[in-house]
């Protein structure tokens, strides 16, 4: 039981040694009842927000460790890769300017414009 709990408890305990009339009797026990039902909600809110706060921090964890693979920073101690270079060629059917990594473009069999998908390139070529 934490300590918000602990101190209601506490309270109604008192107030059960207390006379009061009957009036001032319910308006206190109310009061100690929405106190009791406040600590209450608050501790079920704490027990979430804990749950969460371990969840997200998996999250991040898990993020962390993609963007490493992603980027070639593997826990192994490999180094990122450097980019290839680039080609860019205009297409000969929709005119769009196109970016393609130098070596991906020349080992590739044919290339496709990713706006119209014409084959623009081939090996034959």
């Amino acid at each position: 039981m934490d300590r918000l709990q602990q101190r209601v408890a506490r309270l109604k305990g008192m107030l059960d040694a207390v006379e009061l009339d009957h009036r001032q009797d319910m308006v206190m026990r109310a009061i100690v009842d929405i106190l009791d039902e406040m600590a209450l909600s608050l501790a079920e809110v704490e027990t979430v927000q804990s749950e969460l706060e371990e969840y997200v921090q998996d999250l991040d964890d898990d993020l962390v460790a993609l963007e490493e693979e992603m980027s070639g920073e593997a826990s192994d101690g490999e180094t990122e890769r450097e980019p290839d270079e680039t080609i860019e060629i205009e297409c000969p059917h929709c005119k769009e300017h196109i970016r393609f990594e130098e070596n991906a473009f020349l080992e590739a069999d044919q290339v496709e414009c990713p706006n119209c998908h014409h084959v623009i390139y081939t090996d034959e070529d």
